[in-house]
């Protein structure tokens, strides 16, 4: 009767450590695949790999997000100016050249700072090398390698 018992409690003992081996093999696999989850969202936020990987659409929608965002802007217009009776054609022209500096001077601003971004990149990529500075922000899509997207004659 006692080696029953002996046996009994061993065989009990058996199963606990089989099963909490067991909770701890899932409990690692769910902080693995968490892991990964949370990788993969600050990597689907990060606005540098989406334009790495997404650099068309992000352009086309910046373009049209400016277009549709400055024609709800309220300033007047050229041929909104009033102009008095019996002005000059100079004094039109300096009205419109007003009415139209600081538009002027936004786009000398964009101007320069692509400019400025194009330079740095260039910079960057002759410090780094040209694979290095393609690909040091990201990862291939779904965490491989990254993808090589160039054309291949034969391929298509």
């Amino acid at each position: 009767m006692a080696n029953d018992i002996d046996d009994e409690i061993k065989l009990t003992r058996l199963k606990l450590e089989r099963t909490s081996s067991a909770m701890t093999e899932k409990l690692e696999l769910l902080e693995q695949r968490l892991r990964d989850t949370v990788d993969k969202v600050k990597q689907n936020l990060d606005p540098r790999y989406q334009f790495a990987r997404y650099p068309w659409p992000i352009l086309g929608g910046s373009i049209i997000f400016g277009f549709v965002l400055g024609s709800m802007r309220q300033s007047p217009a050229v041929k909104d100016i009033e102009f008095p009776r019996g002005a000059s054609k100079q004094q039109k022209l300096r009205g419109v050249e007003d009415s139209l500096s600081t538009e002027l001077a936004g786009l000398k601003g964009m101007a320069i700072g692509a400019v400025i971004k194009l330079l740095v990149n260039m910079v960057k990529q002759s410090f780094m090398g040209r694979g290095e500075a393609r690909h040091s922000e990201h990862s291939g899509r779904n965490g491989g390698e990254p993808e090589d997207r160039r054309f291949e004659a034969g391929k298509y």
